[in-house]
């Protein structure tokens, strides 16, 4: 329910933009930048009288699920409609590892909804990147770091004596 409360947000916001934003025939989309977290996840953990069996997650804990797969793919595809429309913008129809910038935690899952979500954000039919017909799909990188190196998508155990300061204070 709440991935589809996003979809629909996302989907009124870009709208909203392609309404306003590209009125003057001038202007020119340069980038885009978005933060989102995974898409649909078995949980981390269950607990001991939990009604749902471990064999239900025989793929493990926190894990991402078919519907999360789709879920990012689809989002992806609502990204190529919502900017593949401005087609003098490089930014989407012809992909370039050079102009697009990627980057995930670490985590498995994490990893593979960026994946699922670049898959269909750019499909390389009919471009200069497509090798295969029966595949319409092109490597993009994806960058990651460990959790212990990356001080940008830590969240959890990141320290700000700052924020520290302020929190300790109250």
């Amino acid at each position: 329910m709440q991935q589809l409360v996003l979809v629909v947000c996302l989907n009124i916001l870009f709208e909203i933009f392609d309404h306003y934003e590209f009125k003057n025939k001038d202007r020119r989309l340069v980038q885009v930048q978005m933060v989102f977290r995974h898409t649909n996840r078995t949980p981390l953990y269950i607990y001991k009288t939990s009604p749902c069996p471990l064999e239900l997650y025989s793929d493990g804990m926190g894990k991402i699920t078919n519907e999360g797969v789709d879920f990012a793919f689809r989002f992806g595809q609502l990204i190529q409609h919502r900017y593949g429309k401005h087609s003098e913008s490089a930014l989407l129809g012809q992909p370039n590892a050079y102009e697009i910038s990627t980057r995930s935690s670490f985590v498995e899952r994490c990893v593979q909804t960026a994946q699922a979500i670049l898959f269909s954000l750019f499909p390389t039919n009919g471009t200069k990147y497509e090798w295969s017909k029966s595949v319409n799909w092109f490597p993009l990188p994806l960058h990651t770091f460990p959790l212990h190196d990356d001080a940008v998508l830590r969240s959890g155990d990141s320290y700000c004596p700052k924020l520290h300061k302020m929190i300790h204070e109250k």
